[in-house]
């Protein structure tokens, strides 16, 4: 098992995501861009680690609340945002 981590360390740390061509390209003024897809995945992550948690403890069955994806994305204005910082996070 701890090869198996190393190698997935190593994989993460030779990733290049600065080699994303069109990172910032909108093909569409209704479609997300690489960068906002990239944004929403860590919206996605911060919501679903929420979730993850409460489960745990709260009264079954659970109910998701949702939360408007696109509204967050334009908010945190990840199309604006660094692009190293996005990758570092």
């Amino acid at each position: 098992m701890k090869d198996k981590v190393l190698k997935f360390e190593f994989l993460l740390d030779n990733l290049k995501l600065q080699s994303i061509t069109d990172f910032d390209v909108k093909i569409d003024i209704n479609k997300w861009s690489k960068k906002e897809i990239l944004g929403h995945l860590i919206d996605s992550t911060i919501n679903n680690l929420q979730r993850f948690t409460e489960i745990q403890y709260s009264e079954k069955p659970y109910k998701i609340r949702p939360y408007n994806q696109d509204a967050l994305v334009k908010y945190n204005n990840y199309q604006n945002k660094n692009n190293q910082d996005l990758f570092d996070l």
